[in-house]
């Protein structure tokens, strides 16, 4: 299991290139121009988010990650 910040959601969702969450969470849509994974790398959960193996080293969502963040 995964606890994470909203800042943590916001990164996930870069990175795995997710423009829109389910509507529950109330958070604002991904803007690709500007939400890029490299400037979500920068944010200081990436580095959380790998300790726990959210992120590898590379900055690529684990594959149960990226298929949690796609299905939601």
């Amino acid at each position: 299991m995964l606890t994470t910040t909203v800042d943590g959601l916001w990164v996930l969702q870069a990175v795995t290139g997710v423009e829109q969450t389910c509507p529950e969470l109330g958070l604002r849509p991904l803007l690709p121009r500007l939400d890029t994974a490299e400037r979500a790398l920068r944010h200081p959960v990436a580095a959380e988010l790998m300790a726990v193996g959210a992120l590898d080293q590379a900055g690529n969502a684990d594959p149960m990650v990226r298929e949690w963040r796609l299905m939601r």
